[in-house]
């Protein structure tokens, strides 16, 4: 698999670490043909310690390949993969955030992942991390992380406000619409809840 550059190029984009899965599966290429593999995902040091960490001791195993790890920060990350999609010169994996998978699979930027990744995912993960990598009845890849998503609310706001903390879903919607300010312009500048996720 490794050995098929064109391949790897379609696989830019997959959700997860792929040549993690390859360390422990074992795929490689034979020491005759160099290949060079790029990687791309988004800086947080203690992950990037470990993905370089990962791609050393790859290398190490398979001397046949080169992996080149960079890092951009996360808010640049989508716009950094679709510049380098439309220049041809994107890397040949790519850890992406989940709400940008639909983009990349309506764009036919992706390849559907190989039948021992399916098969892993399958055998060895919930539910979720299957369903989650899933477009068109095709899995496309690893979960790097999920992410809950959890209503933060500042109590000082809804007290000056006369509003009663929600205890349900469609409390805090009702009380957003008193709580969310705008400017003249139509930008908030005030938000009752703001989500973050765990």
């Amino acid at each position: 698999m490794l050995s098929n550059r064109r391949y790897l190029k379609k696989l830019t984009c997959l959700v997860t670490v792929v040549f993690i899965l390859c360390i422990s599966v074992g795929v490689g290429v034979t020491a005759q043909k160099q290949i060079t593999l790029t990687w791309l995902s988004h800086i947080y040091k203690p992950w990037n310690d470990i993905l370089t960490k990962q791609a050393r001791e790859y290398e190490k195993l398979y001397p046949g390949v080169k992996i080149i790890y960079s890092t951009v920060p996360h808010a640049d990350l989508n716009t950094k993969i679709l510049i380098s999609i439309a220049g041809g010169t994107w890397a040949d994996m790519t850890g992406v955030y989940g709400p940008w998978m639909k983009q990349f699979y309506s764009g036919g930027w992706i390849a559907p992942a190989p039948s021992f990744v399916e098969e892993d995912i399958e055998e060895n993960t919930i539910r979720i991390a299957r369903t989650s990598a899933t477009y068109g009845d095709k899995v496309y890849g690893y979960v790097q992380h999920l992410g809950i998503p959890t209503p933060v609310i500042n109590l000082d706001l809804y007290e000056k406000a006369g509003v009663e903390p929600p205890t349900t879903y469609d409390e805090l919607l009702e009380a957003n619409k008193e709580l969310d300010k705008y400017d003249e312009k139509g930008r908030l500048v005030q938000a009752g809840t703001t989500l973050s996720t765990t």
